[in-house]
């Protein structure tokens, strides 16, 4: 069994600390960082470019709204052409700070509110998809599988990293209970190491109807703000262990 750990880091901006990037970095083989609209100030983004490069972690471009007040998870309406920009110019940040350290940027992986309505709007999905294929057709896109961000990527040929949660709630459909719902982000690590062998063992999700629904990712996230990272990522790398579980760098589907 082989599995992809990402994690969403660098959004620490100005006096405002979010998360606990560097006790995470040694667990994980990806990470997403933030380019600065909705976390991430310059200095916090090149500290977690030369992090990912210390650890070897692969390195992917976390884009949202223009949303620094509302930490990406308010929806915003954009133009296409605005939309577009936003991608592109928010993934040239992280891009040629990765150069400047000899890395490489292997994927996109929207944020908040942008990640959740590009699962369900095609057009703007269509306008995401294309921006990233024009700005380096190298690149993959990671979201949610069977998506509609998904059945883009497919439709313009773009590899997709298929990706799982094991601290949000599903629903039926395979989508994310909204984080406004109770019992939407779980708080509890034993909830969360559940999710997490149920995902990669059995391929498998319990819903917030409790039933159990089919689910096959390529890359599974534990998101940087939860406060239990550092304990969870100990218990969780125990479960690893135990189940004879590979950690290895995400690969398309």
């Amino acid at each position: 069994m082989e599995i992809d750990l990402n994690c969403d880091l660098g959004e620490s901006y100005g006096n405002f600390k979010v998360g606990n990037d560097e006790a995470v970095f040694p667990f994980l083989s990806s990470c997403n960082i933030a380019c600065g609209a909705h976390g991430g100030d310059p200095l916090t983004i090149e500290k977690t470019v030369q992090l990912a490069k210390k650890y070897n972690v692969q390195v992917g471009a976390h884009p949202s709204y223009p949303d620094l007040e509302g930490f990406g998870r308010r929806k915003m309406t954009l133009f296409a052409a605005e939309l577009s920009a936003q991608v592109k110019t928010q993934i040239a940040v992280i891009d040629g700070l990765c150069r400047s350290y000899g890395i490489e940027l292997k994927y996109v992986k929207a944020h908040g509110a942008l990640y959740n309505h590009l699962n369900q709007n095609a057009a703007d999905a269509q306008v995401f998809t294309k921006a990233i294929s024009e700005y380096n057709d190298k690149l993959s896109i990671m979201g949610l599988p069977n998506s509609t961000l998904h059945q883009a990527a497919k439709h313009q040929k773009v590899a997709y990293i298929r990706e799982g949660f094991i601290d949000r709630l599903y629903q039926t459909d395979g989508s994310l209970s909204p984080r406004s719902e109770k019992g939407a982000v779980f708080d509890s690590i034993d909830q969360m190491i559940e999710q997490f062998k149920s995902i990669v063992i059995k391929k498998s999700v319990k819903t917030s109807e409790g039933n159990h629904i089919d689910i096959e990712v390529d890359s599974l996230c534990i998101h940087g703000d939860n406060p239990k990272i550092t304990n969870l990522m100990i218990q969780l790398t125990e479960v690893i262990k135990l189940e004879n579980i590979t950690i290895r760098k995400s690969r398309t589907s």
